[in-house]
């Protein structure tokens, strides 16, 4: 999970595309010393099916909570959350990032509320991976072919090749969706409703 890299936030994998933690959905345990978050197979008994495949298949989302660190800009002060979406050859290791979370208002009309946790590896959710991931495709051919731009750049961690620039533009990303984040909260506790950033 990387803005700088983030320790305590709250990391899952969203087998039925809802973009929501739902029972059945673990979160991710932190490794302190790599500073890395990792599942282990046993976490989803819950899931019909489940294959790693599957799950390097599905989003990640990361929930960054007031007063998770920030390894660059200290204790954080503002909630936000970011999304991984898989693409091309997807891995069990993967780098949540403002960049990956770019991709959600691509993919937000594949989503559904339909698919119980337990059928988050059977073809109904197999069918939404295909879309998305399609979806995400289209995107990156796109900003090869029309604006120059390398798609595993999206997927790098930044942190660690020390692009300083991709950085800078990581942070102003993170202050968008912290802005966001609170005017989606301010708008549902006034109008009673769960939204989903897009």
């Amino acid at each position: 999970v990387i803005d700088g890299y983030i320790s305590g936030a709250n990391v899952y994998i969203d087998f039925n595309w809802n973009l929501v933690q739902d029972e059945g959905e673990p979160s991710a345990t932190e490794d302190l010393a790599n500073e890395e978050y990792y599942f282990i197979e046993s976490d989803f008994l819950y899931v019909d099916d489940y294959t790693l495949t599957c799950a390097n298949l599905r989003p990640r989302v990361a929930e960054v909570p007031v007063g998770a660190t920030d390894s660059v800009r200290g204790t954080v002060e503002n909630a936000y959350t970011m999304m991984y979406f898989p693409y091309n050859n997807s891995s069990e290791r993967a780098n949540i990032t403002p960049f990956t979370t770019l991709f959600t208002q691509y993919i937000v009309d594949s989503l559904t509320n339909s698919i119980s946790v337990e059928n988050g590896c059977k073809i109904t959710a197999n069918n939404i991976g295909s879309q998305v991931s399609s979806k995400i495709d289209d995107v990156m051919f796109d900003l090869q072919n029309q604006y120059y731009i390398n798609p595993a750049d999206f997927y790098e961690d930044f942190i660690a090749s020390e692009d300083t620039e991709k950085q800078e533009i990581g942070e102003k990303i993170v202050d968008f969706l912290t802005t966001s984040s609170k005017i989606e909260d301010i708008v549902g506790d006034h109008y009673n409703l769960n939204m989903i950033s897009t």
